[in-house]
């Protein structure tokens, strides 16, 4: 969803730069024998995705800029996240420029 591999999101909740998301334990090992609660895998929240979301909105992609300006590559919108997350439908529309700018339709009732 965030276009980031699994290391970057364990590096990011292992140096504290975000609230560990909720992890699921294991219970018994293959031969019957209970596990000691070895963690298995996170377990992602719509709040823990945003607050990675944002994390990833001030981290640099490559060389820094002489500008000093955060350049995060290839990231999706908070609002495209969220329409993922909801499974929201994304429509994009081709502008006079030849970019695709993201508009959404509104919801029925």
């Amino acid at each position: 969803m965030l276009r980031r591999t699994r290391l970057t999101l364990e590096h990011a909740i292992i140096n504290g730069d975000i609230n560990a998301p909720q992890k699921t334990y294991g219970i018994a090992s293959f031969d019957g024998v209970p596990s000691k609660g070895k963690p298995y895998q996170y377990i992602w929240s719509e709040d823990n995705i945003m607050e990675m979301h944002s994390f990833l909105c001030t981290v640099h992609k490559g060389r820094p800029r002489t500008d000093g300006l955060v350049t995060s590559w290839n990231l999706p919108t908070a609002r495209e996240v969220r329409a993922m997350i909801r499974q929201e439908v994304v429509l994009y529309v081709k502008n006079d420029s030849g970019e695709f700018v993201p508009t959404w339709e509104a919801d029925n009732f």
